[in-house]
């Protein structure tokens, strides 16, 4: 019991820390609103490697991987143009989102991992 109560501190702490930790410009979305972005005409960025953007996708969107210069002549030249970013698991595209943010883009949409999106996987 003693250590379940110490395990659930430590979740609630690292969850703070996490959010505290997080941009405040960076907008998290779900996979129906990732939707309406992108047929809005939002830019979809995969920021995982390249062999996992080729085996399974979101149609429509471009892969750049975490750790790649950016600018990248693949966004949109309007650094105020929407872009929703997704990875595995959601940790490349947060740091990715903040390169981003980094170099002045600021309509930027955390989408997280891929497995949020509704619809099918190229």
């Amino acid at each position: 019991m003693k250590y379940g109560f110490v395990l659930l501190a430590l979740i609630i702490i690292g969850y703070i820390v996490y959010k505290a930790m997080r941009p405040k410009n960076i907008k998290s979305i779900d996979g129906d609103t990732a939707k309406a972005l992108y047929n809005s005409g939002a830019t979809i960025v995969d920021v995982r490697t390249q062999s996992e953007y080729k085996s399974g996708h979101i149609p429509g969107s471009i892969n750049i991987p975490v750790g790649s210069p950016i600018p990248d002549p693949k966004l949109p030249g309007k650094k105020d143009a929407p872009i929703i970013v997704y990875c595995r698991s959601g940790s490349r595209a947060l740091a990715f989102e903040k390169a981003l943010l980094k170099e002045g883009y600021s309509n930027v949409y955390h989408l997280g991992s891929i497995s949020k999106w509704k619809g099918d996987l190229k």
